[in-house]
């Protein structure tokens, strides 16, 4: 079972592949255009699979009818970031996370509100019952998010009465590309 209580996990080339892909990307495209949404923000990690998910991904959303905002390999959080930075437009992250690298899933979120538990399960609903809008949503790519998103923490701490010493725990890879910056 792919369609879990806080994301959509799957193992690649058996429960997760493109075309499960973009059908999720309709139903999370179908329920967001329901809900008066007019855009997407899409992200993911560096996985080797997670460009061609996010790919499918956006197409799904798109033939919903929703225009989608590509932000490129990014960290979860400048996600998060870009989305409630642009009016808390619906956003999804591909990302495996902490799972071994044949695994990769979504992480979604309406703006600052979380998209989970009946949620999730009623995008299964919605792929099971081909209940999806229909439309034609337009591309674009945001090279700029993960720089507003650095600027944005950078800037916490220009003011700081002292040095700092600070620490990054890169987790699982993704911080390492940017905490330098």
């Amino acid at each position: 079972m792919i369609f879990r209580s806080y994301d959509i996990r799957g193992v690649l080339g058996e429960s997760l592949t493109p075309e499960i892909a973009e059908k999720i990307g309709r139903a999370f495209g179908s329920e967001m255009h329901e809900r008066g949404e007019r855009q997407v923000i899409v992200g993911r990690d560096n996985r080797p699979s997670s460009e061609s998910l996010s790919e499918s991904l956006m197409s799904g959303i798109r033939d919903a009818g929703l225009n989608t905002v590509d932000i490129g390999e990014v960290a979860t959080p400048m996600v998060y970031h870009a989305s409630v930075t642009s009016s808390n437009s619906p956003a999804a992250m591909i990302t495996g996370s902490h799972l071994p690298p044949e695994h990769n899933g979504f992480k979604m979120t309406q703006g600052t509100t979380p998209f989970f538990g009946d949620d999730i399960q009623k995008l299964r609903e919605r792929i099971e019952k081909e209940d999806y809008t229909s439309g034609k949503g337009e591309h674009e790519i945001d090279v700029d998010a993960a720089s507003r998103y650095e600027g944005d923490v950078a800037g916490r701490f220009e003011d700081a009465e002292r040095r700092l010493k600070i620490v990054v725990d890169a987790g699982n890879g993704m911080a390492g590309m940017f905490a330098p910056t």
